[in-house]
């Protein structure tokens, strides 16, 4: 890491990390002073013994790079070991104990900050963002969906049943995101059972449309989310469904002005719909590591990994900016035109390795050394 921290190229960082030079900075600013004054958990270390930070394979700044590194790639823990020089003991350490404190540094700093908007002035700042480019949208403000992020199956039959999903047949975890318009988490929902809803998973979501979102603001979501319970109905707008009863009605009245304007206002709420769809891309494009199976078993550090990746999107976002990051990001992430985010559910795990974006410079590096 000390070889990138001298010659600070972008490049290098947004290969490696998947921040630039000066986020990376302002992170490890964060990072340092709680790696250097905590000392790292162990079983045979008194947990309120002294923090030695000059006995540590990794410095704060190698520490940070080999979680971002983690997060970033698919690659396997043998592969950043010998990357890190590092024992596989060591190497499992640092990065639980890095991961975790991150996560604390990131919560208590603004630029990782997740919040429902709180002043009127703000609900109608993101509504006006999106009214200028779908004028019929008048007091939209988010886009809500769901992702199901894989893990492996559990040898206890409850837990596996619990994240076992029917409809796609494989073992999940779900989570809920509201983006704003202008690309950051205002409500995350993270790490529910795969076997539930959405709209289960979104709970918490309904109260805050409900009882802390002014009159006359909505969010905008797929039909995945049911509008029909009492006093969510408009807060929510969703596109219409295929041969929607709404449209057959007024087409077999002959109500055909009604019917442009319905179908119109549907076509902007399906093109609106595309901005959750891009945030997405962003969380799961950049975290590569919510591409691979998360353990079945550790509901903590699931939690753990799933929010440090949001609150790391909220950084790049506010700090890179959201322009940036979709002509940077994702041109990064592209390869010949085939993306892991859009190829993905028809991608075995072998496949998504053989594309991680980082581990193959390391091994055009392997294979340079050995001719």
């Amino acid at each position: 890491m000390g070889v990138y921290l001298r010659c600070c190229k972008r490049a290098a960082f947004i290969v490696t990390t998947g921040f630039d030079v000066a986020t990376f900075h302002f992170l490890l600013k964060l990072f340092t002073g709680v790696w250097d004054r905590v000392p790292i958990p162990r079983d045979d270390v008194a947990w309120r013994g002294v923090s030695r930070p000059s006995q540590r394979s990794l410095s704060a700044a190698g520490a940070l790079g080999l979680v971002l590194h983690f997060l970033n790639s698919t690659m396997a823990e043998i592969s950043l070991q010998a990357i890190f020089g590092l024992t596989p003991t060591v190497c499992s350490r640092y990065l639980n104990f890095g991961l975790r404190i991150l996560l604390e540094t990131l919560k208590r700093t603004p630029e990782g900050r997740i919040s429902w908007p709180t002043r009127p002035a703000k609900f109608q700042r993101y509504a006006d963002i999106i009214a200028e480019r779908h004028p019929s949208l008048t007091g939209a403000f988010c886009f809500i969906d769901g992702v199901k992020i894989p893990v492996a199956e559990s040898l206890d039959e409850a837990t596996q049943n619990a994240q076992y999903n029917g409809w796609t047949c494989s073992h999940y975890c779900s989570s809920v995101f509201a983006f704003a318009p202008d690309g950051t988490i205002i409500c995350a929902l993270i790490n529910a059972f795969g076997s539930w809803h959405d709209a289960a998973v979104a709970q918490d979501l309904y109260a805050k449309l409900q009882n802390k979102t002014p009159e006359g603001y909505f969010a905008i979501a797929d039909s995945a989310f049911p509008r029909t319970r009492q006093g969510i109905s408009s807060r929510i707008q969703t596109p219409l469904k295929k041969n929607s009863r709404q449209s057959r009605l007024l087409r077999a009245k002959r109500r055909f002005d009604e019917l442009e304007e319905l179908l119109s206002r549907n076509r902007e709420l399906v093109s609106a719909r595309q901005a959750v769809e891009w945030g997405m891309r962003s969380l799961q494009g950049s975290f590569a590591r919510l591409k691979m199976p998360l353990p079945a078993d550790d509901c903590e550090y699931r939690a753990t990994l799933i929010e440090a990746c949001a609150r790391l999107h909220q950084v790049r976002t506010r700090l890179v900016g959201i322009n940036q990051i979709k002509t940077v990001y994702e041109k990064v992430w592209q390869d010949g035109g085939r993306t892991l985010y859009e190829e993905f559910e028809s991608m075995i795990f072998r496949d998504i390795q053989a594309s991680d974006r980082i581990k193959r410079y390391y091994d055009a590096l392997t294979d340079a050394m050995e001719s």
